[in-house]
This record gives C-alpha cells, structure tokens and sequence, in this order.
C-alpha cells in the first residue's frame, strides 16, 4: 500500500513496527495512533501474542525463587505475582515451612534449653573465663511499667512519654498498636537497646550487679559487651 497523506504509513513500514514490540502493551506505549491503524488495516494477526503471567516463568524458575526464602511472608513481599503464580501451579510443597510467632517451624517441638543458652552457643569461643549467667528477676508486674498522672494523661511505659490514655490504660495509642504488630511477627517490641527476653534482668560480675530495665546507658552497654554481654543488646526503634 502507498503512503498517503491520511495513511502516513505502510502496511509494510507497521508490520516492521510491529515485530520491534514484544508484547501489545509495549505497542500501544509506544504509538497508540499506530497501533489503532493497525487494527483497522486488519494487521491483528501480526500483533505479539499475550503473554500472561502464567506463562511468563517456567516451574524451574519458580522452585528456584521460592528456595530462596525462609518464610511465606518473604515470597509475598517479594513478588506477590510470583506468589500467586506458585500456587496456581501447586507448587506449595516447595514453599518454606510455616513458623510460629517464635520462629520455629510450626508442628516441631522447640529445644528445651534456654534462649540465653542457644544465643551463647552460637557467639565465637573465646580464651577467657565464662561469664557469670544472666539472671533472671522475678517479675511482680507487666513488662512496661507506665504511670498514672494527675492532669488525666499517663506517662507510657513503653515510650516513657507523657500521652492520652489508649485502651491498655497504662500505655499509649501508638504503642499499644506497635506492640501488637511486632508480637504478631514475633519480633522484640521494646523500642530502647535492650532485647525483651533480658529486660529487668540482672547481671553479677565480679561482684558488681547490673540491673537491667528497658535500656542502658551507653557507657554500661559498652562495658557489659566488652565482658561478653553484648547478646542481650538490640538496636533501637524509631517507634
């Protein structure tokens, strides 16, 4: 067909457009004028065929994603695509193990022995004596400790701010939302440098006693990790 001032290009000139597109999206991205030209010139039959994300991945290509994570929540937040993909081609044997808020894989007996104990047993040997085991303070109260004030706030025992009362009394609105976000995923909810498991604990070395509550000063977190302590210390959290 020869170009004409209505018809700027050939059949010829759009089947070449059309073969430089791998996909229809891609064409219609790239001159949608063209594109509807190409329809009404009957051109369809030279259009890329439709890709779906079914088909975009093989199997092999999906086990091999999947076995690159250690929860089901990670795939998700990867590629939820890939996710969903996966599932439709019943791949869920290959998906990682379900786990409880803890972080063992649900249905397994967790090991006896204390956290303190496993996280010891994983940190480098060391020439110098042991130190003196973590004990524990027998808890009279809840782990956060706020404070009713006067003016009909309180002063969060989380945060340790001064805010409206929430639902949990003795904690603020945020906090109380955080918390419960960060026991679902089973992670520490304490915002400060010192992990849940070690808070009010207390710490015998040598004779001197550290008392631990929801943080440390930088001077003592230095000193306890110098001596091998620095297992019951965190970063802190924005929230």
């Amino acid at each position: 067909m020869a170009r004409t001032q209505r018809d700027p290009k050939t059949d010829e000139e759009l089947i070449e457009w059309i073969k430089s597109k791998k996909t229809i999206k891609e064409l219609r991205m790239d001159n949608y004028a063209h594109y509807q030209q190409c329809i009404k010139r009957g051109l369809k039959g030279y259009f890329p065929e439709k890709m779906t994300s079914q088909l975009k991945y093989t199997d092999e290509e999906l086990i091999e994603w999947i076995e690159s994570f250690d929860t089901i929540g990670e795939m998700r937040n990867d590629s939820y695509n890939k996710y969903t993909v996966s599932k439709r081609r019943k791949l869920n044997k290959y998906f990682p193990k379900k786990r409880t808020r803890c972080g063992n894989i649900a249905g397994v007996e967790a090991a006896k022995e204390p956290k303190v104990v496993r996280e010891r047993k994983m940190k480098p040997v060391k020439e110098t004596p042991e130190p003196t085991p973590v004990e524990k303070v027998e808890r009279t109260k809840k782990m956060y400790k706020g404070m009713n004030l006067n003016d009909g706030n309180i002063l969060c025992g989380r945060c340790l701010e001064t805010k409206p009362k929430s639902n949990s009394r003795l904690i603020c609105y945020t906090c109380q939302k955080v918390i419960a976000s960060n026991t679902t995923r089973g992670i520490d909810t304490n915002k400060f440098n010192v992990k849940d498991y070690f808070c009010h604990t207390k710490i015998v070395d040598g004779g001197r006693e550290f008392h631990i509550d929801l943080r440390t000063d930088e001077r003592t977190q230095e000193y306890l990790t110098l001596i091998g302590y620095g297992f019951i210390f965190k970063e802190e959290y924005d929230v």
